[in-house]
């Protein structure tokens, strides 16, 4: 039996006429009809009763129209399904990010992504930079979203090439406790910052946001005496706040922040890189449809 002689016995058994399904199924009738008889003769028994002009089916006939309509409904699906898999409209796609400051920069991004591809199921989890690229290596994510420059790309982790995309270039401010020394300066440079001790993220086990920062401090011919670490963003503004140093913030984490800190433009024109990491060797269509829709 094969796949066509179910579509053709569905026909026939729905139009009760082998002229108007030959019609349905853009086939003439003498065809139609002899595919009819080679089905009925491979089951065993007859679908339609011919003792009367009118198309009707035997008993048989109904119950099999019932799983064949089934069978057909099957299909359909499983080829739109391998067809939306393939072309990246169904499926999963695990993303990482930093932390809830990067919501506001990702929504975007997310947003018209699902407007595009509402099939697909977004798995969004919040971890370091370095957990991302790890998870990355080893397949739990899909992409990730990290203080990384793109131009520090590609990356080799776990034995994995990761390719690395500048998705964003947030300028930097200075951030200050509540009557600092210098809180009344429109704009500070950084070396004005000498004898502070500079609070930023720690740079085990992740390095990007480190390394971004001392780079823009050296690049100023500013070296921080005192550098004091913190595991994650609010903890270093609340390092700031409490009055134990300044430091470095990109400009999408002000927010609400503004009411215990002080947030003066840098002069300098640094700015830290967002950028999405993936395994070059990932094929997923979806992944595919995700990275078409970021920033080139």
């Amino acid at each position: 039996m094969e796949f066509r002689h179910l579509r053709y016995f569905v026909a026939v058994a729905e139009e009760r006429h082998f002229s108007k399904a030959a019609e349905r199924l853009h086939i003439s009738q003498p065809p139609l009809s002899q595919q009819i008889q080679v089905l009925e003769a491979r089951l065993g028994f007859d679908l339609f009763d011919r003792r009367f002009r009118k198309v009707t089916l035997t008993e048989a006939g109904e119950a099999f129209l019932i799983r064949a309509r089934v069978i057909l409904k099957a299909v359909e699906q499983a080829v739109d399904e391998a067809q939306r898999l393939a072309r990246g409209a169904q499926g999963r796609l695990a993303i990482g990010f930093m932390s809830a400051a990067m919501l506001p920069l990702i929504t975007p991004f997310l947003g018209r992504f699902r407007e595009g591809y509402p099939g697909v199921e977004l798995d969004l989890r919040q971890m370091s930079s370095a957990e991302q690229t790890h998870a990355v290596a080893n397949g739990a994510l899909d992409v990730a979203l990290v203080d990384v420059p793109g131009r520090w790309g590609p990356l080799r982790v776990d034995g994995s090439e990761l390719q690395l995309r500048t998705l964003r270039e947030d300028p930097m401010e200075i951030a200050l406790p509540n009557g600092h020394r210098l809180a009344r300066r429109r704009r500070l440079a950084l070396r004005d910052l000498d004898g502070e001790t500079l609070i930023t993220l720690s740079r085990y086990p992740a390095r990007g946001y480190y390394d971004q920062v001392l780079e823009l401090c050296h690049g100023a011919g500013y070296v921080p005496e005192h550098i004091r670490e913190a595991a994650q963003i609010p903890v270093m503004l609340s390092l700031v706040a409490a009055g134990t140093g300044v430091a470095l913030a990109p400009a999408c984490c002000v927010a609400g922040w503004q009411d215990q800190l002080l947030f003066i433009p840098c002069a300098e024109p640094g700015v830290m890189e967002i950028s999405a990491a993936w395994r070059v060797d990932n094929n997923s269509r979806v992944l595919e449809a995700f990275l078409g829709m970021l920033p080139a």
